[in-house]
């Protein structure tokens, strides 16, 4: 199963995605493919946009975390979509694939700027 785990602490925001799916054999993993497409897309993204971004990749592995204290509002509201972004799509493929993903959130999800 893979387990995507987001937390927004203050204003650091951070993601895992951690294991395999196993819904298919690997190189016919749909599952896997599309949860591995969106959280590269937001990491390399988050890592074109920010220095202090900091993203580990390993089989079976992907993390990020930034600190957004250290941008512009603009910049940090960006950022800080394109996470809640990817949660908000890893949460549609678990709905379809419940047995394949589980996305935990540790903290409350509201955006830190509605506050």
């Amino acid at each position: 199963m893979i387990t995507a785990t987001f937390d927004y602490t203050e204003k650091v925001y951070s993601f895992s995605v951690v294991g395999h799916a196993e819904y298919a054999e690997q190189g016919k993993d749909i599952v896997c493919a599309s949860v591995s497409s969106l959280s590269t897309m937001i990491a390399n993204e988050v890592l074109n946009r920010c220095d202090n971004a900091i993203c580990r990749v390993e089989d079976g592995l992907l993390s990020c975390q930034v600190d957004l204290n250290k941008f512009e509002h603009a910049d940090s509201y960006h950022i800080s979509s394109l996470f809640e972004m990817l949660e908000m799509n890893l949460k549609e493929i678990e709905k379809q694939y419940p047995d394949n993903v589980k996305v935990l959130n540790d903290t409350d999800s509201a955006m830190w700027y509605d506050q």
